[in-house]
């Protein structure tokens, strides 16, 4: 049950096969950025003996959800570091640590 951010998605239905639509709800495509940015982060600490707060050392791809796009943030903690996303137009910030723990806070 390790490494969920390679589950995959079993989805039943009385539908005929092929004809019911199915998405990868929303949220789980942030959580999968969340947890690549994790493993960069985890390779810096590994080739640099540090983590770093600069998003542009570990990856330099846009991240869109919803058509939108989403900055993550760095922060270096006492324990490690947090990884967030901050979803404004819904409200959300998803966060990740240095465990691979995700937080998901609504305001």
């Amino acid at each position: 049950m390790h490494l969920p951010e390679f589950w995959g998605y079993v989805k039943f239905s009385d539908k005929q096969p092929g004809t019911d639509n199915f998405a990868i709800p929303d949220d789980d495509n942030i959580i999968q950025a969340l947890f690549y940015l994790y493993k960069k982060e985890k390779e810096h600490l590994k080739l640099h003996g540090s983590y770093t707060n600069n998003i542009k050392e570990l990856e330099s791809l846009m991240f869109v959800f919803n058509n939108k796009i989403c900055n993550p943030t760095i922060e270096i903690t006492n324990f490690g570091f947090e990884i967030s996303f901050d979803i404004s137009f819904k409200r959300i910030k998803y966060v990740i640590n240095e465990k691979g723990f995700i937080k998901k806070i609504g305001y």
